[in-house]
Formats: structure tokens, sequence, C-alpha cells
């Protein structure tokens, strides 16, 4: 199955039914990305870079892991999503190639989330596995969330709180709904936000985090 297939698929049937259909493992489908025509990471001013990242000519499909592997290598800062919120927010010249990328596949970033296998309680883990730079962390409570529309998540106490924690920012709602507009180049109506039920925390409670833009809704 190509990406172009396993996306709209996750479009319309959701994620668990294309982890089922193709009978892999969570963390192989989940992880696996890549950031088709450039690497994102963080220069010596700390702001979002790019520059080529291919094998043969073609562009590399990493797990996240690898991915970490890779920048740690080459003495480089994987961005995590707070980066990708941050270049966004300050009008970075890189976001125009990262909505490149959001069309082709969606984007690992470094960030990771350790979800507790029984309750509500997470920890976001921003620079996961980084050799460069230390990781950042913080401990919070991480709801369900079914493709809801970002907007309605901010209206809430826990949502807001934990898009803070996601972004590493002290934004309020309406501030976070237009940075993700200008890194998205999508309206506010077409953001949506995925996290694993229970369930699905049980059976791997370990994600990478991913954004991805198909079917004209922008995810994260």
């Amino acid at each position: 199955m190509t990406l172009r297939e396993a996306k709209k698929l996750l479009e319309e049937k959701g994620l668990e039914y294309l982890l089922r259909r193709e009978k892999k493992t969570l963390s192989e489908k989940l992880e696996e990305g890549c950031t088709p025509e450039t690497r994102k990471f963080l220069n010596k001013e700390h702001v979002l870079d790019s520059e080529p990242w291919m094998r043969d000519g073609k562009p590399l499909h990493l797990t996240q892991d690898d991915w970490i592997k890779k920048y740690n290598g080459a003495g480089k800062v994987m961005a995590c999503a707070a980066d990708y919120y941050k270049a966004a927010k300050n009008g970075d010249k890189a976001v125009a190639d990262v909505q490149k990328d959001f069309d082709k596949s969606w984007v690992i970033t470094s960030t990771r989330i350790f979800y507790n296998m029984t309750y509500l309680e997470a920890e976001i883990v921003h620079y996961h596995g980084s050799e460069v730079i230390k990781p950042v962390e913080r401990k919070l409570l991480i709801p369900y969330y079914s493709r809801d529309l970002v907007k309605n998540v901010l209206g809430t106490k826990e949502g807001l709180k934990f898009m803070q924690g996601f972004f590493l920012t002290d934004d309020g709602k309406e501030e976070i709904l237009k940075t993700l507009e200008k890194l998205s180049s999508k309206k506010a109506n077409e953001l949506r936000i995925w996290t694993p039920s229970q369930d699905g925390r049980k059976s791997l409670p370990q994600r990478a985090v991913s954004l991805d833009c198909s079917g004209g809704v922008f995810r994260v």
C-alpha cells in the first residue's frame, strides 16, 4: 500500500481500521513517515531550517527512532512539534517547505507521548532521544480525541493545557488557532486532532507525534 492509499484509508475509515487491515504492529504504522523533500532541524540560531536528505535520489521513509539516530549522527537537533509551531508563529521561511511535505506524507517530529495504560495522564517528551539537546518533558492530562476539531479541544480547560504543553507555549485559544492556520495553510474548521483511546494506549503506550494534511484537513 502506498502512502497516498494509506492516507485515504486513514481519512475514510480511521487509524484503527487501517492498522487492522494492514496487519502491521502499531509502532510500525504510527512511527513510519518522512519529510519527502527536506529534513527539518534547528540551526545554530535555534530556528527551523531545511536541507536535502535523500537516498539514491529518493526520499527517506524511516521510523521516529531511526530518524532520531540519523539526526544524532549528523549532530543536528530534530525538530519537535513545538518547533513547527514556533516557526509558523515567527513567519519562518521553512514553513513553506513544511506545507509541501504535508501534502505528500505525514511529517514525523522528535516529540513522543508516553501514555498511562490505565488513566488519561501522559508525558509529552520533546526532542525524545536527542544527544544534541536536552529533552523537554511535560506531564499532563490528555483526553481521548477522535479527530476532534482543534477549536473545540481548545475550548476546554484540559484541552487548552494539553495543546499548550504539546506546543510548549503559553498562548491562549485564539493565538494557537491562528498559528496552526499559518502552519497548515488551513482554516480553523479544517484543523483536527486525534489521540488514542484507552484500549489503544494499552496496546501501544508510546506514540511518535506526526503532523499530517490529507483530504483537505490538517491533523495533529
